[in-house]
């Protein structure tokens, strides 16, 4: 179903912004069933503009009470880090509950729910999966450097044009 969604979505981000507007105003309880089921990457697909469709998708799994998601986004927001983040990904964050939620996207971007939260999964603009955390990468956040983190952005950010 969401590989079916992004082939969609590959679609209709060349319509131009009217229709692209009509077609959210047409089709609210579609977008809306995608949304509940937890199909955001169609959302962000319909909503970028043609500058950010270049941008690497940074697809991150946790929940409100991981604390190292926390510390993870605090991280995302430092000032030697933000830059990078903001010119070179589009950050979208999955819900993963306790454990109970979007188990389907982890499956599917190769992200095992065992080694722990924070999960990252990076994509390119066209929803290739280039990297997926199997390891735990992230899991400890809070034992990361800045330095660690500004690496793996500056590793998997899009190629200069």
């Amino acid at each position: 179903m969401l590989r079916r969604c992004l082939q969609i979505a590959r679609l209709l981000r060349f319509l131009a912004h009217d229709l692209h507007r009509q077609f959210l105003r047409d089709c609210p309880i579609f977008e809306g069933f995608l949304v509940s089921q937890g199909i955001i990457l169609l959302k962000y697909w319909l909503e970028v503009s043609e500058k950010e469709q270049h941008k690497r998708v940074l697809v991150i799994f946790g929940a409100n009470w991981c604390y190292d998601c926390h510390v993870l986004d605090l991280a995302f927001h430092r000032p030697d880090i933000e830059p990078v983040l903001k010119k070179n990904y589009e950050v979208v964050h999955v819900d993963v509950g306790e454990g109970d939620k979007n188990q389907d996207l982890m499956q599917q971007y190769q992200v095992p729910m065992k080694k722990g939260i924070p999960g990252i999964a990076v994509l390119d603009s066209d929803g290739k999966l280039l990297y997926s955390q199997q390891g735990g990468e992230f899991e400890k956040a809070r034992a990361l450097a800045p330095e660690d983190v500004l690496a793996f952005l500056n590793k998997w950010k899009p190629a200069s044009r």
